[in-house]
């Protein structure tokens, strides 16, 4: 009976081959022929920017075996001579500021796709000059032919009309996932700009319902374009995760109460939460603007019960609503900088009372899984910190922390404790003082803390 390799066995192959380098894989593929019909497929199944420059010739050999363009420039992505790639999976494109400058390759590399018709194309990432109405036209046509899209992330840091928007909205309602990025200013008109928005916020309203179950939008727009998000919210039924980042004073509530959970009538089953969770807000995250007064009570009430990952970057928050979302939303599972996000002169006033609460509640946090915790607060340590109220914390999995000053470093017993306190624990990252100038004592403080996780927890990875 003839020996069969390991690598005949497909999952024992993708197995080992995740830790391989593209240098393994050429050489592997060159053992013989039965090794380069198993490992050139995977050799040239991602084609990435940062991958030394490969020849044209050479992709066009191997373009059947290609899945992935990632980070590649639209220029090579246009080329005439590199199409059909018949199997691309997920394109996306990266040129950094050299997209808002150049619209024939962009009409060219959309007019590629929709003659190559790529029926399996499934994610598209690209930076297209939509002020234009030539590629607004284009960009339609082009999505109209791909059947299998499922996400889509588009930018443009040229102002877009408000009814464009909602028409490109409505032609992704099929999709799964949907990021836009729309920077800029109608500078030529306010008055066209608000008859703008109201036209496109009764189109919205109108519009049917979509499928999109992520939603993400970067409006570098007025406040009176972000009226259009609520309208928008009330036509994606099955949302459960949505990012903002937009560039306004405050987020209004109207767009969180918007996001209120509804039943599923579509669901069979006996269970409360099942129904609710099929169609609650999971992922939550605003990078600027102020929290309102009635933010933190909005998001409580309408999303207590399908939470679970809560990202507020920007330092609008003031210590009482922090206070209510970390007691209010109990299903948090991912933390990220919310502390760092307290009012500066929040900071200044929070008493030690005031700090044992925030971590009293964050301890409370039994699903917590991943913690971000910003440089504003040095406070995990057993002697003067608040490190013992976090012994709640079985699930956490990977925690994130900066040290705000040189003398303040975790040490051995902070080692011990998260060892025996924290048994999920697998990876931790070190962020200290600015261009990591500690002094002799926190480098051994450091040293220290981690070759003590290292013995008592081999497994753990930090960074």
């Amino acid at each position: 009976m003839e020996d069969i390799s390991i690598f005949a066995i497909p999952h024992l192959r993708d197995e080992v081959t995740q830790y391989l380098t593209r240098c393994d894989l050429a050489q592997c593929s060159l053992v013989s022929k039965q090794w380069s019909s198993w490992f050139t497929p995977i050799l040239w199944h991602t084609i990435n920017r940062r991958h030394p420059q490969i020849e044209s010739s050479t992709l066009i050999k191997y373009r059947d075996h290609i899945r992935e363009l990632i980070g590649v420039d639209i220029a090579f992505a246009s080329k005439d001579d590199l199409w059909p790639l018949p199997n691309l999976r997920r394109l996306e494109i990266y040129d950094g500021l050299k997209v808002y400058h150049t619209v024939e390759p962009q009409l060219k590399l959309l007019r590629l796709l929709q003659m190559t018709e790529l029926f399996i194309l499934q994610t598209l990432k690209i930076g297209l000059l939509l002020h234009l109405e030539s590629v607004q036209i284009q960009l339609f046509e082009t999505l109209l032919h791909l059947p299998q899209l499922k996400k889509l992330d588009l930018e443009s840091r040229k102002y877009a009309p408000p009814i464009y928007t909602q028409q490109l909205i409505q032609t992704c309602s099929h999709l799964d996932s949907l990021t836009l990025s729309f920077g800029g200013y109608d500078e030529d008109s306010t008055e066209r700009s608000m008859a703008g928005c109201q036209t496109a916020k009764r189109a919205m309203e109108l519009m049917p319902e979509t499928r999109l179950r992520e939603l993400e939008c970067d409006f570098e727009f007025s406040n009176l374009e972000m009226a259009l998000l609520p309208s928008l919210l009330t036509r994606c039924p099955l949302l459960e995760s949505n990012a903002f980042d937009i560039s306004s004073s405050e987020l209004d509530v109207e767009i969180v109460r918007s996001l209120s959970r509804k039943s599923d009538s579509n669901y069979t089953g006996n269970d409360t939460w099942d129904r609710e969770r099929q169609c609650g807000l999971e992922t939550f995250a605003q990078s600027f603007g102020y929290f309102g007064d009635l933010m933190a009570p909005a998001l409580v009430e309408y999303h207590s019960a399908t939470l679970t990952s809560l990202k507020v970057s920007w330092p609008g928050i003031c210590s009482t609503d922090l206070g209510t979302l970390l007691s209010g939303l109990p299903r948090l599972r991912s933390l990220h900088n919310i502390l760092e996000a307290i009012r500066e002169q929040h900071i200044n006033t929070m008493t030690n009372r005031c700090m044992h609460y925030i971590f009293e509640q964050v301890g409370r946090l039994t699903e917590l899984e991943e913690w971000t915790l910003g440089r504003k607060f040095e406070q995990l340590y057993l002697s003067g910190g608040f490190l013992i109220w976090l012994s709640g914390l079985k699930r956490m999995k990977s925690l994130v922390y900066r040290a705000r000053t040189q003398d303040q470093q975790l040490d051995v017993e902070e080692a011990k404790w998260m060892i025996e306190n924290w048994p999920a624990l697998i990876h931790i990252v070190l962020r200290c003082v600015k261009g990591n100038n500690l002094t002799n004592e926190g480098h051994q403080a450091e040293d220290q803390f981690k070759a003590t996780l290292k013995k008592r927890r081999p497994w753990i990875h930090i960074e």
